[in-house]
């Protein structure tokens, strides 16, 4: 530390730092995060254009020489919600701009699904369906990004999840009955034909979103602030809400949500078999992916 007087927080310490001390810190807790065997491999971030993902972009193409990353992606997957596809286009041009260097693959719903998130939701509320739209969105997300890492060969796809999703997760799975999804420490999956699957990596799980926010104003990064009209309506956004009220009162909610009281309640790491996907080229637990079998369920 500089020793000059700072008023930028890394939580859960109570430590003030000015701005240059605060990115270096900051940086030092996103790369403590990603695991050493990654170096000499092919990254793809998930890339949305908000503050977490262009955050983990950033941080990774500012310190790709460190990591020795050959090459480095950033998919982008456009859900054609025209309320906010503008803005998203905008912002990802401006860091195409910024960051030259990185290779962009941009694909859409309807490319890889047939459908666009809005005619989902419009068909799926018509039949009276029970599928929020967060959730249809959500599956096809995963599974889109999914197909394009493996058509890239890619290595590592690293998701831009923060300590706030994560928090939000824990609740989730205990209203759903989902009680062990919580202790499970991780799944490896492998595929029945012996197709090298990329790995998933979440660097900046143990960092709020406030202080992503914090990172992105003093690195005056181009992120997209405006929010999908969806979100609403996510049981999700009901628990970030709750999440927020506690989080006044105290400060290390979320950090006591997501570390497990002892580590001997984690459970072994599992492997999980998976198979192609009998329409995509994706790959799953069952004969045909939930990205296909949502659509089906929807559009038949």
């Amino acid at each position: 530390m500089c020793g000059l007087h700072g008023e930028l927080e890394l939580p859960p310490t109570s430590q003030h730092f000015c701005p240059r001390c605060f990115s270096i810190n900051f940086e030092k807790r996103v790369l403590k995060r990603i695991p050493r065997h990654i170096r000499g491999h092919s990254i793809a971030v998930a890339l949305s254009g908000g503050k977490d993902s262009t955050t983990l972009l950033h941080v990774l193409n500012k310190f790709r020489r460190k990591l020795k990353i050959p090459t480095l992606f950033a998919i982008v997957l456009e859900e054609e919600n025209l309320e906010i596809q503008a803005t998203r286009e905008k912002i990802i041009d401006e860091l195409k701009a910024t960051y030259p260097d990185i290779q962009y693959i941009q694909k859409s719903f309807t490319e890889l699904f047939g459908y666009s998130l809005p005619k989902l939701v419009q068909q799926s509320d018509s039949k009276g369906l029970r599928f929020t739209p967060c959730a249809i969105c959500g599956i096809l997300h995963r599974h889109g990004i999914l197909r394009i890492a493996l058509d890239l060969r890619v290595d590592f796809i690293a998701m831009g999840n923060t300590i706030d999703d994560e928090a939000e997760t824990v609740f989730l799975n205990i209203i759903r009955g989902n009680l062990e999804k919580n202790f499970r420490d991780t799944i490896q999956y492998r595929s029945v034909n012996k197709q090298p699957l990329p790995t998933r990596i979440k660097p900046l799980e143990k960092i709020s979103e406030k202080t992503i926010r914090d990172y992105c104003r003093v690195n005056q990064l181009s992120i997209m602030k405006k929010k999908c009209t969806f979100a609403k309506r996510s049981f999700r956004s009901q628990i970030t809400q709750f999440l927020i009220e506690i989080e006044k009162k105290n400060p290390r909610v979320l950090y006591n949500v997501t570390s497990p009281i002892n580590k001997d309640m984690l459970l072994k790491t599992s492997v999980v078999q998976v198979h192609k996907c009998e329409t995509c080229s994706s790959y799953s637990p069952k004969p045909e992916c939930s990205a296909c079998r949502i659509v089906r369920q929807i559009m038949s």
